[in-house]
């Protein structure tokens, strides 16, 4: 009896422990997401987004790009983040001639609160960055704008915002500013989150003048030192007159540790700046970088998971005998581990068109990073080449090469694109995108895969 009592328990024992391992199985198995629709659906009717970027009137003629006062042509921002710490993204946008707007992320529709949390400001505001400056665990905001006399900083204080930009040390510039992109990153390893901003100013050009251009703030516990001169990124062209950059982008290039800092820049003039420790230098010719003729836009990822950065920088592709010359498009640089092998040929990422801002970001959820840009020109402001057709494009990363799959994934749009953002707006696990168009409204595509 006592042998058949003992085999009878380490039956039951064995079963328990099996049917916990197949539980345990199970388990893992459903926890997989299951991948649905691979492709996008516009619903910005649906979202509560509603806003024109700006409703300025523009005339276009064969003289038009050649004019300084046009960098409105040029705006439009946004970006999210979640400013109230409630668990889902916001997002804000910026307005040219207008207020600008925070929508706040209510389960997924988006409500105007901009009032409410006195961000209803007139700013000339063109890109926008949300950053904690002063590590308080709040998101603040910083806002390039075109046309006045400074940037600005809403310093968030418990989901309420107060606009603090001198107090802080951004200070008032005696010239008109025109600033782009902003890139956020802590260069000096202390701990908080420094900025570099862009500033395309064409009136440079006429005038040779170099007093208008971008700044390196260096953050430090939460005030800011403009610190541009002192470790040598101060953007100078090498045709010797002004700033003409549009964006930047840190990354640590090297691997050394330290944010590098790379700048898309027009009429040639993209620049590589090695972090050394003790400042920048400038590294864009022997890495193989700049190569791009009219740097707009710029994004760094590893596309191939070899562990290095590699870098994106969006141009204007166009092959017509009345272009301008070198209007050769992207340029895409493979990083080598010492410096950049150019590949958008190869890719297949050259033809942007008239290219803006860029990402890379894994819409598939398969593991390596896509691409994405928005684009677009007035027509006639270049001969009568039409750049206003798509104000995005897509690519899947297929390793070897990059797909265009803008149009089979619904991504269809016409416009002048300005500013993409991806972001998970429904916390469904799936990235989402918003393109900023240039005098129009926003859109906002919602990822299907999930």
């Amino acid at each position: 009896m006592k042998i058949l009592f003992y085999f009878l328990i380490g039956f039951l024992l064995a079963f328990a422990i099996t049917s916990n391992w197949d539980n345990s199985t199970t388990t893992k198995t459903t926890s997989i997401p299951e991948l649905k629709n691979p492709g996008f659906k516009d619903i910005t009717s649906q979202s509560g987004i509603d806003y024109i970027q700006h409703a300025i009137y523009y005339q276009i003629d064969d003289q038009s790009y050649l004019r300084g006062e046009l960098q409105g042509l040029f705006s439009g921002g946004a970006d999210a983040a979640d400013y109230d710490n409630d668990g889902d993204l916001d997002l804000f946008v910026t307005r040219l001639d207008n207020t600008n707007i925070l929508y706040e992320n209510q389960e997924g529709k988006f409500i105007d609160i901009s009032e409410k949390v006195k961000l209803n400001k007139k700013t000339n505001g063109n890109k926008a960055k949300w950053l904690d400056v002063n590590n308080d665990g709040w998101q603040d905001l910083f806002i390039s704008t075109i046309g006045d006399n400074k940037d600005y900083l809403f310093m968030n204080y418990n989901g309420e915002f107060i606009e603090q930009g001198s107090k802080k040390g951004l200070g008032e510039s005696p010239h008109l500013l025109y600033g782009f992109g902003i890139a956020t990153g802590d260069y000096n390893n202390d701990g908080y989150i420094d900025i570099m901003t862009s500033n395309w100013d064409r009136t440079t050009i006429r005038d040779s003048s170099k007093d208008v251009h971008g700044i390196m703030l260096q953050n430090v516990r939460g005030k800011f030192n403009q610190v541009e001169s002192k470790l040598s990124t101060r953007m100078i062209t090498e045709q010797g007159f002004g700033d003409v950059s549009f964006d930047s982008e840190f990354a640590d290039i090297n691997n050394d540790g330290l944010l590098d800092l790379l700048v898309a820049a027009d009429f040639g003039n993209s620049r590589l700046y090695q972090n050394t420790g003790e400042g920048f230098a400038d590294r864009t010719d022997e890495s193989n970088f700049g190569l791009d003729e009219f740097g707009m836009g710029i994004t760094t990822g590893d596309y191939n998971n070899d562990g290095l950065i590699d870098v994106f920088v969006t141009s204007i592709y166009c092959q017509e005998e009345d272009c301008m010359e070198g209007m050769s498009g992207n340029k895409f640089y493979r990083n080598n581990g010492n410096g950049f092998d150019e590949i958008s040929e190869q890719l297949g990422v050259e033809d942007g068109g008239w290219g803006w801002e860029t990402e890379f970001f894994d819409y598939d959820l398969d593991g390596d990073l896509d691409l994405i840009m928005v684009m677009g020109m007035k027509e006639k402001i270049m001969g009568d080449h039409d750049f206003t057709s798509n104000a995005l494009k897509l690519w899947r990363n297929d390793q070897t090469v990059f797909t265009d799959v803008t149009e089979e994934l619904g991504l269809t749009i016409s416009g002048e694109g300005r500013d993409v953002i991806i972001f998970d707006y429904d916390n469904d696990g799936d990235e989402d995108i918003f393109v900023v168009r240039n005098g129009e409204n926003g859109v906002l595509f919602e990822n299907l895969i999930l």
